[in-house]
């Protein structure tokens, strides 16, 4: 049973990819030059079951036995099927910011870190 705001964005070898999605209200200490104002780690983007998808039929291939690096993480999605389908080591990489964001208790500020790390142990 998934929570409110979780979805399952793909099956890899039959387990669920199971993300919490931010709906975010703005980002937090946007600067003069744009800098450190990023929403985009706060949603799976549109690609993201497609390459799970590709990762899962070229497995042998690709993913199983090696190290994977995801630059970009976002949610984690695709880094999270990498290990689930076999990857030795999985390295999630993305910038740090924080953004207004829906959690069970309302609008928080929340770092896209922390919420890619609940998104890891959502997922085991």
């Amino acid at each position: 049973l998934l929570g409110v705001g979780q979805r399952t964005v793909a099956h890899a070898r039959g387990c669920p990819v199971v993300v919490h999605e931010h709906h975010a209200l703005e980002p937090v200490g946007i600067q003069k030059d744009g800098a450190g104002g990023d929403l985009t780690g706060l949603r799976v983007w549109e690609a993201a079951p497609m390459l799970i998808q590709y990762l899962s039929d070229h497995a042998t291939d690709l993913v199983e036995g090696r190290s994977v690096l995801d630059v970009g993480a976002g949610t984690g999605a695709v880094g999270l099927a990498a290990a689930a389908l076999g990857a030795e080591a999985v390295v999630l990489s993305e910038a740090d910011s924080p953004a207004s964001a829906t959690t069970p208790h309302g609008w928080q500020t929340r770092s896209t870190l922390a919420m890619l790390a609940d998104n890891i142990q959502l997922n085991g």
